[in-house]
């Protein structure tokens, strides 16, 4: 490539090392300094930049552990364990203080340090790592990885404020989507509790529910169905985080005698789920006609209800403390009997207000899908970037200007 010139990395980069933190001296704040542990890069505050940390230390403290300050703009990594597969990159944005396992990194003149930031970026540090008992890396390790750097400053920066650009757009994505879920939550609370427009409230066993609902057990509103015999049906997986979905569609090899699928349940759109973990994240709707496992429970409903309003309401906070206090005991592996589920009592609006509940709920949750699939493109494309420009695939224009010199 014109201009380019590839390096080992260690001789256009500082390495920093952290220093120990006994516990007698963690848990302090308002100290001068920050010091950072692994667990901080998790923390959603701190994405790129190291806004906050659980730590901090006075100046006393580091002369008497012998620490040592680090700069503003240090790049920071996990450098052993679980963390370390992980591939968290973090910017010091202050002098700041961070333990042992935790490896620094600054740019040296002549090097943009938020190029090497992005340029860390596409280095997956689990093809680097010492696998034993806990993974780790070191200084010789990443000292040996080789980087290409255009000759030219100012491309080295146009290449980093091109891909911090796209960064800022994915910031701006994920703060609508937290801000959007805190709505979702709000009007969780609401909507499925309260209703729309209702001035007078009843008390109940329950609590306050608006005079014009109706409290109910959800034995009314639901049967346990147990049909079987419909092997020919698509066998289908219940999970948390993507709901009822077909097995071939699921990512793990779960294994089942097919022999046996004569005794699953049949299950059709528009029933729930009641699962093993369901007293944590609640009742799955399944869109999906097809078949589960007799260890789960079926519901389908018996009354003029609307299954949207129903899909909400078994995954509110309310509901789920519910499902807990009539489960008292269970643990993974333990089914909710439907005798128990059928005892709840719920507050029933009239079938238009859940239709409409329904509705304005799914609008909120729409948003939060778009924003999210938005975000998903983002990172896409800023990885696709990233391959094309750190290898000079993609130039971007820039004047000429003082060439790097190490």
């Amino acid at each position: 490539m014109d201009n380019w010139s590839t390096y080992e990395l260690g001789t256009v980069v500082d390495f920093a090392s952290g220093s120990s933190f006994p516990t007698k001296y963690q848990n302090s704040l308002n100290e001068k300094f920050d010091f950072y542990k692994v667990s901080d890069m998790n923390d959603i505050r701190n994405q790129k930049y190291m806004e906050t940390a659980t730590n901090t230390v006075s100046e006393d403290i580091v002369k008497k552990l012998n620490c040592k300050v680090h700069p503003e703009n240090t790049i920071i990594l996990p450098k052993v364990g679980a963390a370390l597969m992980t591939n968290k990159r973090r910017i010091l944005t202050k002098p700041s203080v961070f333990d042992n396992n935790i490896m620094g990194l600054m740019a040296k003149k002549g090097l943009n340090n938020q190029y090497l930031f992005y340029f860390l970026q596409i280095i997956d540090l689990r093809k680097y790592a010492q696998i034993g008992a806990v993974p780790s890396i070191n200084k010789s390790i990443l000292s040996a990885i080789p980087i290409e750097v255009p000759n030219r400053y100012n491309e080295q920066q146009k290449i980093a404020e091109v891909l911090s650009s796209i960064d800022e757009l994915i910031e701006k994505t994920e703060q609508i989507i937290t801000q959007t879920e805190k709505v979702k939550k709000g009007l969780h609370q609401h909507l499925l509790r309260r209703g729309i427009g209702h001035k007078r409230f009843q008390s109940t066993s329950i609590g306050e529910i608006p005079t014009e609902w109706e409290l109910v057990r959800l034995g009314d509103l639901f049967n346990n169905a147990s049909i079987k015999k419909s092997s020919h049906l698509q066998v289908l997986t219940v999970t948390q985080n993507q709901g009822v979905i077909p097995r071939d569609d699921f990512n793990m090899n779960i294994k089942y005698n097919k022999n046996s699928l004569d005794t699953y349940k049949k299950v059709q759109k528009g029933n729930f789920i009641i699962s093993l973990r369901s007293f944590q994240g609640g009742l799955e709707m399944s869109n999906y006609e097809g078949i589960v496992s007799p260890a789960y429970t079926v519901l389908e409903k018996k009354a003029d209800i609307d299954e949207e309003f129903f899909k909400h309401f078994f995954k509110s906070f309310w509901f789920i403390e519910q499902l807990k206090s009539s489960t008292i005991g269970i643990r993974d592996g333990k089914q909710i009997a439907f005798n128990d589920f059928k005892l709840i009592k719920v507050g029933l609006p009239s079938l238009k207000e859940q239709v409409e509940i329904a509705k304005r709920l799914k609008t909120v949750e729409q948003k939060i899908r778009l924003e999210n699939n938005k975000k998903e493109k983002l990172y896409s494309m800023k990885q696709g970037l990233m391959q094309q420009l750190f290898t000079g695939k993609i130039r971007v224009p820039v004047d000429d200007e003082e060439v790097m010199t190490t």
